[in-house]
């Protein structure tokens, strides 16, 4: 946990942490409402070509359960896409003191690898969104204080979780296509505690506005109810 702490103490790391947080955050949204837009568009020719009842149940079930799966799956793809890239990198410098494979041999077991940990993060990351995928669907709205506060603890939990997970995903996709002797707990601790740095720090960094204007707001009242007391 060394790494955490040289975080903690060294500002313009923690700056960058935080703002790799704020930036991942910020995407979930967005990507969620391309996926709901596809959904609907796929129920919409399921219905025309008279696999779907239109109006019937099974087609509101499918609507209910696509805008509901559409943040979880838009994190998924995010925490599986930053997996596979973070393995290939790991691979690559892995293989890099080899000889006696090509370059085409490298490409080909770092595209592997990055494969292996990309498929175990998926899910895994889809199910932990599912904590913040209200929060990370809208992370803008103007909080209360409390659900600031609710929010920031989860968001804490699961970055720090799909971070773990991440690293541990990427250990067995080394393991199993470059490096027989990786263990898989290697870095799982200090990515742990630097996905909760930056899930805390972007997520207070974007809450704290909105809650800083909820409690102006409350005071404002307050004042003027004793006021007129």
């Amino acid at each position: 946990f060394d790494t955490v702490g040289n975080v903690l103490d060294d500002r313009e790391v923690f700056r960058d942490t935080v703002g790799q947080g704020i930036g991942s955050l910020l995407a979930g949204g967005p990507i969620a409402k391309i996926l709901k837009g596809a959904g609907k568009i796929a129920l919409k020719r399921a219905v025309a070509s008279g696999a779907i009842a239109e109006g019937g149940a099974a087609a509101s079930n499918i609507a209910a359960l696509g805008s509901k799966a559409a943040m979880p799956l838009a994190i998924g793809g995010m925490e599986a896409g930053g997996a596979y890239q973070q393995t290939i990198l790991d691979a690559y410098n892995t293989l890099s003191q080899r000889d006696d494979l090509t370059e085409e041999q490298k490409a080909a077991m770092a595209n592997r690898a990055g494969l292996t940990a990309a498929a175990i993060q998926l899910p895994i990351a889809a199910a932990t969104g599912m904590l913040v995928s209200k929060f990370e669907a809208n992370p803008l709205a103007t909080p209360s204080i409390r659900s600031a506060i609710g929010n920031i603890a989860k968001e804490t939990i699961e970055e720090g979780a799909q971070s773990g997970t991440g690293q541990f995903a990427s250990n067995v996709g080394i393991r199993e296509n470059v490096d027989k002797t990786r263990d898989l707990a290697d870095g799982v601790g200090e990515q742990i505690g630097l996905g909760a740095i930056g899930g805390a720090g972007s997520a207070a960094a974007i809450q704290a506005p909105g809650a800083l204007r909820s409690v102006v707001s409350t005071a404002k009242l307050a004042g003027r109810t004793a006021a007129s007391l």
